[in-house]
């Protein structure tokens, strides 16, 4: 098993390398994050972003000392991202064979090899794929430290906690979780020393916690960046529903962390819960589950959004982790033909399944809008004078050696002639907003490319006039 096991991390590796060297367009958030990056000095990251952008300090960090030491591409830019999601495999594959029999722990891994958005999150600028390192560094810790003292354990995660939360902001709840975890080993044990350093590392979480809300995260949080996650916070005018959101959302949590399929094996991983029950491993169980929890509290008090979304991916690992102690089960039922043991081959079905739909990816890649494409192509036939109106962030980082670039808004007046790059997903909102881009003047030039357009007009004096 151990062989496959390795060949199991090695394919992950390879897809997340192919989709790096693949090297994408930049698209709309991502282009967010690397233009502040770019523009703003290390004192200015930990203040308000451009754009209403946001994310971590230490991985803006992160990001700025890999653009300074390596170059501004986006190569460059997405390689601390490729590889903390390579590292989350090899950390997890250990983990799982520790804590796992072998065919739970080969699916645990299969589930993070070949999940569709830790792929996607691996080749992009943003703090996605190190959330998901940070809580697989974590549980590395925890399965490879058992046989040391509480004391020792515990000091080692007291240390750690604070660049860990500076560095994934959901660490906050995976290091909660863990907390959650130690304490009765912590305040049943024979040595004062322990509850002492329990204590001391609440303090110590709660003071960079505190320090991270009041600094980065309350400079960085707007309105209309709250506007975007509105479905993900309850509704608390109508307390009915929210048990009902609650289980939904968690659901939605499985379902993104393995599209398409990710829904269905919810209830594999509430056999897997049972099974860490059953084997009195509660501690263990408490780390895996009490992080969703956390960060399910803290949607309900308005302070992060929860649900199907890139903001729980963190949450992978250990739903791998459930999943995987649930297949034995499972598969004990099917072998003495009990009538649950039929999820043992519909499981199998949709371990497959999500395995062919990351086959498919990997020849035929996510469909994006050709940034780059539309960008590349207008830098090699613009004329000096000629200024670049875009609509969407991405440009900012791709005319960055622009003079002349205008995003979201129209140039001063003047003669002659002005380039336009319209990005929209949807074929009618981009043809519209095309019909009123080519009412100002004659089209000299057009190219279309993947949700983009790129045209060079021709204002003349009449055209200027109009604007």
């Amino acid at each position: 098993m151990k062989n496959w096991m390795r060949l199991l991390v090695s394919m992950g590796c390879g897809l997340r390398l192919l989709h790096y060297l693949r090297d994408p367009s930049v698209w709309h958030d991502e282009g967010n994050l690397i233009v502040n990056v770019l523009r703003l000095d290390f004192a200015q990251l930990l203040g308000p972003l451009l754009w209403n952008g946001n994310g971590p300090p230490l991985f803006l960090w992160l990001e700025r000392a890999v653009a300074l030491a390596l170059g501004d591409s986006s190569l460059a830019l997405r390689l601390v991202p490729m590889l903390a999601s390579c590292g989350t495999l090899v950390l997890l594959s250990a983990s799982a064979q520790r804590w796992l029999p072998p065919r739970g722990a080969f699916c645990a891994v299969l589930l993070i090899a070949v999940s569709d958005r830790l792929l996607w999150h691996s080749c992009e600028a943003k703090p996605y794929s190190t959330d998901v390192f940070v809580a697989s560094l974590l549980m590395f810790i925890v399965s490879f430290t058992d046989h040391w003292t509480t004391s020792r354990r515990i000091f080692l995660l007291m240390v750690l906690t604070p660049a860990l939360v500076f560095l994934s902001y959901p660490a906050c709840f995976v290091c909660g979780g863990l907390w959650l975890s130690l304490l009765p080993a912590a305040w049943n044990s024979q040595q004062r020393r322990d509850r002492w350093l329990h204590a001391i590392w609440a303090i110590v979480s709660t003071g960079a916690i505190v320090a991270l809300y009041f600094g980065p995260i309350r400079s960085q949080r707007t309105g209309a960046m709250e506007s975007c996650w509105v479905g993900h916070f309850p509704n608390w005018s109508k307390p009915w529903i929210v048990p009902v959101w609650s289980i939904a959302n968690t659901v939605e949590t499985f379902r993104y962390s393995f599209k398409p399929f990710g829904s269905f094996l919810a209830a594999v991983a509430l056999i897997g819960g049972y099974q860490f029950r059953h084997r009195r491993e509660f501690a263990w169980l408490t780390f895996l589950v009490a992080a969703l929890g956390l960060a399910w509290i803290a949607a309900c008090l308005g302070a992060y959004p929860y649900g199907g979304s890139r903001l729980e991916v963190y949450a992978a690992p250990a739903l791998a982790m459930l999943i995987g102690a649930g297949i034995d089960p499972l598969r004990d039922g099917f072998v003495r033909r009990s009538l649950w043991g039929l999820g043992y081959p519909i499981t199998i079905v949709i371990l497959i399944g999500l395995t062919l739909n990351t086959a498919i990816c990997a020849v035929h890649p996510w469909p994006r809008a050709d940034a780059a494409g539309a960008a590349a192509y207008v830098i090699a036939r613009r004329q000096p004078s000629e200024p670049v109106v875009t609509n969407h962030w991405e440009y900012d980082y791709y005319f960055r050696n622009c003079p002349h670039f205008f995003l979201e808004q129209q140039p001063p007046a003047t003669f002659g002639r002005e380039w336009f790059v319209i990005t929209a997903i949807d074929k009618r909102v981009r043809a519209e907003l095309l019909k009123d881009v080519t009412r100002q003047g004659r089209i000299i030039e057009r190219r279309d490319f993947a949700m983009t357009t790129a045209i060079l007009l021709d204002l003349g004096d009449a055209g200027v006039a109009q604007r």
